[in-house]
């Protein structure tokens, strides 16, 4: 006689239970009413970096030195102030860098941060590069200079050249030096004995 055995039981299906990463934000009442929260952001990877929100097209953004292990630097400001750089106020994002509410300049670590238009900034990189570039042919005049000798020194042709006022930016034409690199002679090296068999 045949056995009827009962089906095996169906396992059930779990749907997988996800946690949150964090839990919800706790809220509480402080003492005057006021709802406090943590911000549950942690501490940023760079405390000097904007948030997008505050960020605004066609200006640039950059911390400015305000003190110096606590000794302040007004002069450092004044100069930003005359190249056109302002201090950002807290009100333009409030809650990040201050408390809600607080008013001034935002400031952090001797550090305030300042705007200008962008096209302020674009004209300060641009001198930028132009003082290197003519930093960079001024050097160029140095080292090559002309291959004429100043009669009235009487050196070597080899050893000193005067520069052209048309080679140098400065309008300098002077006796300059000319350079090269060469070998020291090796009987000038020291000389070191190495003392054999003293224990």
């Amino acid at each position: 006689m045949a056995m009827i055995l009962p089906p095996p039981p169906q396992q059930q299906l779990r749907e997988p239970v996800h946690q949150p990463a964090r839990p919800d934000i706790r809220q509480a009442r402080g003492r005057d009413g006021e709802i406090l929260q943590r911000n549950n952001r942690g501490e940023p990877a760079d405390q000097f970096e904007l948030p997008s929100r505050m960020l605004e097209r066609g200006w640039s953004y950059q911390w400015v030195r305000a003190s110096s292990l606590g000794k302040p630097d007004p002069s450092n400001l004044t100069s930003h102030h005359e190249n056109g750089w302002r201090p950002v106020p807290a009100s333009r994002c409030p809650g990040h860098f201050h408390p809600a509410g607080y008013q001034g300049a935002i400031e952090r670590d001797g550090l305030v941060l300042m705007e200008r238009p962008e096209t302020l900034t674009q004209d300060a990189l641009q001198d930028g590069v132009n003082a290197a570039r003519r930093q960079k042919h001024n050097q160029a005049a140095d080292f090559q200079g002309v291959e004429r000798m100043l009669d009235e020194t009487g050196g070597s042709s080899h050893a000193f050249a005067a520069s052209s006022a048309a080679t140098d930016s400065r309008g300098v034409a002077k006796p300059i030096l000319n350079r090269s690199v060469e070998a020291a002679p090796t009987n000038l090296y020291p000389k070191r004995e190495y003392a054999i068999g003293d224990d």
